[in-house]
């Protein structure tokens, strides 16, 4: 054993405390997995909680809790169900599920950008590698052609 600065000891093969990392104005870097919500904030998110939540405009608005976790567990699992393997992956892949009526310029670049990820579904709409593919659909805004291979 070594006895460390402080007069501690310590085994002499433990690894030494990593150093802190600083910002460029001196302020200490915080890790982007640093952050850690509390649980009101997990349950808010999975939206499970009640009280007060932090809306799209920045206000805090008051939300009332439809029912427990395990309801809305059930509900997800029941519609996971109903889907094909291919259409679970790519809700996980970031997807998610068309609702009906009009579809957002963003929601089709999502779709499309996860699609991207499928070997298969590049191979069927012919867009190359998946750098390729991302490509088209992120600085070029295509997204027909590979979206096209959805269905």
């Amino acid at each position: 054993a070594m006895l460390s600065a402080a007069g501690v000891a310590r085994a002499a093969d433990a690894p030494a405390e990593p150093r802190p990392k600083y910002e460029a104005d001196g302020s200490p870097v915080t890790p982007k997995n640093d952050f850690v919500p509390s649980l009101k904030e997990f349950q808010s998110a999975a939206g499970l909680g009640s009280g007060p939540v932090l809306n799209a405009e920045g206000e805090y608005v008051d939300v009332e809790q439809d029912g427990s976790w395990q309801d809305a567990w059930a509900k997800r699992a029941s519609k996971a169900s109903t889907m094909s393997p291919d259409e679970v992956l790519m809700a996980a892949r970031g997807a998610g599920n068309r609702a009906d009526g009009p579809e957002s310029a963003a929601a089709r670049k999502r779709r499309a950008a996860a699609a991207c990820r499928s070997d298969a579904l590049r191979a069927k709409a012919n867009a190359g590698n998946q750098r390729e593919c991302n490509a088209r659909v992120l600085d070029g805004g295509e997204t027909d052609f590979i979206l096209g291979a959805l269905q």
